[in-house]
């Protein structure tokens, strides 16, 4: 009878350590996976260094562009004529007539630069012609100064009247030589004054190129 009672409490004890064995297997493991993934993170962010954002720490500007952006670009043109050292000189770019002519050894004795606005601004590739006495004489003898006084008004405004002025005045503009310079004067007394500036780009030579240069230069009254 006793061993009948042991065999079924053993039997008891079995089955329950089963049924707890049991139990034991089938409880979730997300948990501890979990768990496990969130301590890995930690332990990385606390090995990695913090980088910083580029707006944190903007990049630094490169101080030769900066330099060369500051720099002014040269600028050359050619004084010639009643000039003591007639060449091409580089000059700033706010450099005036009279201070190109002054790089060209200042005007000699017979120089009549009255006829030239002597405040206007040079530009790249400018003649600067200085004509003599003797040849705004004979310009205003042949016609071609017709309305010397006009020059002083031009002097005043800095612009060119393309409808008064004489031979050597338009070539004061950048590339207005001798030849385009006398077919403007050709021009209006053919076909009489200029109405508007975009008309001397009917003169054979004178394309968007050279008018670009000189339509701040120029007027028609």
């Amino acid at each position: 009878m006793k061993d009948r009672k042991k065999i079924g409490k053993a039997a008891l004890l079995a089955a329950f350590c089963l049924l707890c064995g049991i139990l034991y297997s089938c409880r979730p493991k997300e948990e501890a996976v979990f768990e496990s993934a969130a301590g890995a993170l930690k332990e990385d962010a606390a090995v990695q260094p913090l980088e910083p954002s580029p707006e944190e720490f903007p990049a630094t500007a490169d101080p030769l562009q900066a330099k060369a952006d500051q720099e002014p670009v040269p600028m050359f043109v050619y004084v010639c004529g009643a000039v003591a050292r007639p060449g091409v000189y580089e000059v700033d770019a706010d450099t005036r007539i009279f201070e190109a002519i002054e790089a060209a050894g200042g005007v000699t004795e017979d120089a009549a630069e009255e006829y030239l606005n002597l405040a206007q601004p040079v530009t790249d590739g400018q003649k600067i012609l200085v004509p003599t006495q003797e040849e705004t004489r004979e310009l205003e003898q042949s016609g071609a100064l017709e309305n010397p006084p006009d020059s002083v008004e031009e002097a005043r405004d800095g612009l060119v009247n393309i409808n008064t002025a004489g031979e050597d005045l338009l070539m004061t503009l950048p590339g207005i030589g001798a030849s385009k310079a006398q077919s403007i004067i050709t021009y209006r007394e053919v076909h009489g004054d200029f109405k508007t500036i975009d008309e001397i780009k009917k003169i054979e030579g004178i394309k968007e190129g050279v008018f670009h240069k000189i339509k701040d230069l120029i007027r028609v009254k």
